[in-house]
């Protein structure tokens, strides 16, 4: 009766879709069995169980969708090789308060210098947080705008969308006048709702 009653239990959580939950069962059981847990602590153990999957999968979704050209974290960094570059001021960008106030962030330097990698993990710790993250370089960003029957003004729906948007290689090349207005639109219509690193 009890190998009945456990089978209804996992046909229950698929349908609910608590995966994770339904793959832990046996063990869980086991351990609750073993240990004697209330009831209470049983159950707090099984949701933390599928809030963690979740959460994991959440991440793993939103990183894929930022399209991040690596997955660098400021652990990876090399502050050795920059040594000029200021460790309080990164771990202060780190805690993403400059994205909780919707404000932008410039990286300033010549090529090589670690610029792109500080941007994505900047985004990869957005991620981590629950926020949406999206990277794109000027030039496809401009190139995106510019291609299709769509106009760029609906295109723009998608780029003002994540909490926060990395647009890499700024400065490379030159702007003409309408590539020039869509990056100030996009620019303008984020102001003061959602952060920018350039």
């Amino acid at each position: 009766m009890p190998a009945l009653v456990e089978e209804r239990v996992r046909l229950s959580l698929e349908r609910l879709k608590l995966d994770r939950i339904s793959d832990v069962l046996g063990r869980a059981l086991e351990e609750a069995g073993a240990s004697q847990v209330s009831y209470l602590d049983f159950l707090d153990q099984l949701l933390q169980e599928e809030l963690t999957a979740r959460f994991e999968r959440n991440v793993a979704i939103k990183t894929k969708l930022a399209h991040l050209p690596y997955h660098k974290t400021m652990s990876d960094f090399d502050y050795g090789f920059q040594p000029s570059l200021d460790k309080k001021q990164v771990a202060e960008l780190l805690t993403l308060r400059f994205v909780e106030s919707a404000s932008n962030v410039l990286l300033l330097g010549p090529p090589g210098v670690g610029k792109s990698h500080i941007a994505v993990a900047l985004a990869l710790e957005a991620i981590a947080k629950g926020y949406t993250a999206y990277f794109v370089t000027l030039q496809h960003l401009i190139d995106y705008l510019s291609s299709g029957p769509e106009p760029a003004s609906a295109k723009m729906t998608t780029l003002i969308r994540p909490k926060l948007l990395v647009i890499d290689e700024v400065g490379y090349l030159p702007l003409d006048r309408q590539a020039a207005n869509w990056f100030f639109e996009l620019v303008s219509r984020r102001y003061e709702r959602s952060s920018i690193v350039l």
